[in-house]
């Protein structure tokens, strides 16, 4: 079922954020309406059963295309295959100023497969041109409502020291102030403060503030029906693994307006050794202020399980950099949807 005031986090279709997905309580998906960022690998068929899967039958998502997935024709051909018939899924398409002609002729010749209607998704780069890019895109894709369209502002990465927070609001204020007129069903705004490499204390806690959290406080002050995203407990950039990058064992932990960083260490004897997470996972539960314990998400009571047992010569638990994927994203989603349901409602 559609609802409003959801929580939207940008997740890019992986192992590691499918699975954190099936593990959410269904109290938690209630308050979730996420946005899945199509991957170059990702097949039609497979992603629409994996959507059943791990997300259930019929229950709505945003579906869109990640920056990596460049080409016209297979987005296309992805997309037609994705709305023809009766697939139980129930996607809503997202449009944006770099879609092709024929990508909105298709989303126009699906308007019937389209219960939960449609998104339209700016950047920073559409702010100046807003309203002629809204128009553009409308004109584009046909007769449907407004009320059946949402507004997705994608700050994209935030780069910004704290002390202009505040001004970076009123200019996405001033942006949501341009596009009232058009009276869309929902307006999101999103973006990701999360670094794209980690430059913290090894064997510590680190804290990052949630800059993209704390400029949505701002907006909503003077747009409070504005709704929060995210992307997740990730940055927004490329997804593929770069292993001639040194990877390092690290928690990432979300807990009131700051991401907390548990990082161990790189040994070069053992670089794909990852038992260190037993000791990260020590150092994180025994942060009392922080934690949230162990029945409060599967990630946490995986966090815990960690903590609580060390490796055996047969058999250990301590994952892989995957594992911990799932794990960081499955708390993120359920600790910010509670946390954004709560702001909203006060």
């Amino acid at each position: 079922m559609f609802k409003h005031s959801q929580y939207v986090p940008i997740l890019k279709w992986k192992q590691g954020e499918r699975i954190a997905i099936r593990h959410l309580r269904e109290d938690i998906k209630d308050k979730l309406c996420p946005v899945f960022m199509v991957l170059p690998n990702n097949e039609a068929e497979n992603f629409i059963q994996e959507v059943i899967h791990e997300w259930g039958e019929n229950r709505a998502f945003y579906m869109d295309f990640h920056s990596s997935f460049s080409d016209f024709i297979e987005q296309n051909t992805f997309i037609s295959s994705l709305l023809s018939g009766d697939q139980k899924i129930a996607p809503i398409p997202i449009v944006s100023p770099n879609k092709n002609e024929e990508y909105f002729e298709i989303i126009k010749d699906s308007f019937s497969m389209l219960d939960h209607g449609i998104a339209i998704r700016l950047t920073i780069q559409d702010f100046d041109d807003a309203v002629s890019v809204i128009t553009d895109i409308l004109d584009q894709t046909g007769n449907l409502s407004n009320q059946s369209i949402d507004l997705i502002i994608d700050l994209g990465q935030i780069l910004l020291p704290t002390d202009v927070i505040k001004s970076f609001a009123s200019v996405v204020n001033d942006l949501l102030s341009k596009v009232s007129v058009f009276k869309f069903r929902r307006t999101i705004v999103c973006g990701s403060s999360f670094p794209e490499s980690l430059s913290v204390r090894q064997g510590k806690i680190s804290s990052i503030l949630r800059i993209e959290w704390a400029v949505w406080k701002e907006v909503i002050k003077k747009f409070p029906d504005t709704e929060f995203g995210d992307y997740g407990a990730d940055d927004p950039k490329d997804p593929t693994i770069d292993h001639v990058v040194t990877m390092v064992p690290t928690i990432r932990y979300t807990h009131d307006e700051s991401w907390y960083i548990v990082r161990g260490t790189y040994d070069r004897r053992a670089p794909y050794d990852y038992a260190q997470f037993h000791k990260l996972s020590k150092i994180l539960i025994a942060q009392d202020a922080i934690y949230c314990g162990k029945d409060f998400s599967n990630g946490d009571l995986r966090i815990f399980e960690c903590a609580n047992k060390t490796c055996s010569v047969t058999k250990c638990n301590h994952g892989n950099l995957s594992t911990w994927v799932q794990i960081a994203v499955n708390h993120h989603l359920t600790y910010v949807a509670l946390q954004a349901s709560s702001s909203a409602s006060s």
